[in-house]
Order: C-alpha cells, then sequence, then structure tokens
C-alpha cells in the first residue's frame, strides 16, 4: 500500500459518499496529500475523516485540501482534535462556513509542540472578529506557522480583530 496521494476535486461527493472514502483511509497512514476540494463535505465527513485520521497513529499527512466544502465550526472541531498526530504543513480551508468558534477550536493543535503547519488558507471564510482574536490567542507561541492566507474584505475584521492580531507581530 503506497498509495502518497489522493484527489476528489469537485466530484459532489458529500457526507454519504465521502464517509464511505474515509473509513477505507484508514489503512492509508502513509498518505501525504489529500485533496477533497468542492465535495460538500459537511459535519459526519469531518467526523468520518477525524476518525480515520486518529486510527493512522503517527501520519504522514502534509498536506489537507478541504477547499469549498460545507465545512462548519463542528466538522472543523471533529478534524482539530485528529490534527496532533499528523505531520500536516498545509491546511486548505478557504470556502466554508467556518466562524470564530470552529477557529477557537484549533487553539490546542496550534499551540501543540506536534503542530508544524505552515501554511492555513480561509480565504472567503467570513471569521469575524471572534474569529480573528481566536486565531491569536492560538498562534500564540506557535513556532511553525508562516503564511495565513484570507483576504480582509470578505473576512468582517474590524479594528478590534486587526489589535488581536498586532498582539502576534
Amino acid at each position: 500500500q503506497s498509495l502518497e496521494s489522493l484527489r476528489f476535486q469537485d466530484c459532489n461527493l458529500s457526507d454519504e459518499g465521502f464517509a464511505v472514502i474515509a473509513n477505507a483511509l484508514r489503512t492509508y497512514s502513509q498518505l501525504e496529500e489529500l485533496y477533497l476540494e468542492k465535495n460538500n463535505i459537511g459535519l459526519m465527513g469531518c467526523i468520518a475523516l477525524g476518525d480515520s485520521m486518529r486510527g493512522w497513529g503517527e501520519s504522514n499527512l502534509k498536506t489537507l485540501d478541504l477547499d469549498g466544502n460545507a465545512i462548519g465550526d463542528q466538522g472543523l472541531q471533529a478534524l482539530a482534535t485528529a490534527m496532533t498526530n499528523t505531520s500536516l504543513e498545509v491546511l486548505l480551508l478557504s470556502n466554508n462556513l467556518i466562524t470564530g468558534a470552529g477557529l477557537r477550536s484549533m487553539s490546542e493543535y496550534f499551540q501543540s509542540d506536534s503542530c508544524c503547519l505552515k501554511i492555513l488558507s480561509l480565504y472567503g471564510v467570513n471569521f469575524g472578529d471572534e474569529g480573528v482574536v481566536a486565531l491569536a490567542d492560538g498562534l500564540m507561541g506557535n513556532k511553525s506557522l508562516t503564511s495565513l492566507r484570507f483576504i480582509p474584505d470578505e473576512s468582517g475584521i474590524t479594528d478590534v480583530g486587526w489589535a488581536a492580531f498586532s498582539k502576534l507581530l
């Protein structure tokens, strides 16, 4: 089993379809890249993927592309608890339904010694000031993240949020 990269992009898998795939991935801890952009994956799909990731023990997963799905705060929370045993470097979450509550669930992962995330993409996510505060708090002391990607005009950030970000500089 030497599968290292898997792409299911724009397949409209939905939670049910993806849950079957996620269950099958349980035996592929050597997987390094998983591209799942635009598949209508929501809470149940995230729970299934999180279960598979936890089952991997130590994982080689470096890139996880979940752009353009239906992932909300609870889905992100289900994934966050599973990320601690990965070597994830790139996490793409653009164009999902994540708010500050979801980003707050990532704090423990961001602050863990096992976090090696370098790129976090949140384009098209309206996380607002609450999200910025959650990110700023979570990233305080993080040594791995080198690129946080989002569009300020689409993110709902006010002066309050920018003040929270300034703590990281």
